[in-house]
């Protein structure tokens, strides 16, 4: 005789079960343009859609929109800012120019890759001078012919 999994007979112990829930899970994310993002010096609004399912992979795209990035006592306006991702939600693939305006020169870094080693490209005219603009320091290293 085979017995239901949910009855209970009074003195014998539980059987410890070993099966998994059996749950799919796939969650589709819908973000206006509301949500405000705070995080690691980085301020902006995030956009897109993102599907999530229950192994954290996920599939989609969000846009800061806005934003801005402080690091080093430099603040930089993101004039693109996308996150792509395809797989492991912690690896998106990155599409991101974040300038700096001086006077009438505009510099920036072009960040584009997987998060875990992306690549970064100088913006300007000139490299030199853009790199000068962008990064602390480099001004008086180039001065100095570095």
């Amino acid at each position: 005789m085979t017995v239901s999994p949910d009855v209970v007979i009074v003195g014998q112990e539980a059987a410890e079960q070993d099966a998994a829930l059996g749950i799919t899970a796939r969650v589709k994310l819908n973000i206006g343009d509301q949500l405000r993002l705070s995080a690691f010096g980085l301020r902006g609004r995030l956009k897109g859609q993102l599907e999530v399912q229950e192994n954290l992979t996920a599939n989609g795209d969000l846009q800061i929109l806005d934003g801005k990035f402080r690091r080093l006592g430099q603040e930089l306006e993101l004039r693109r800012a996308l996150l792509l991702f395809s797989g492991p939600i912690s690896q998106p693939y990155l599409n991101v120019e974040a300038i700096r305006r001086v006077d009438d020169v505009i510099a920036g870094l072009r960040i584009t890759g997987n998060a875990a080693s992306p690549t970064s490209e100088v913006l300007g005219a000139r490299h030199v001078t853009a790199r000068s603009h962008v990064l602390p320091g480099a001004r008086a290293a180039v001065g100095r012919g570095r």
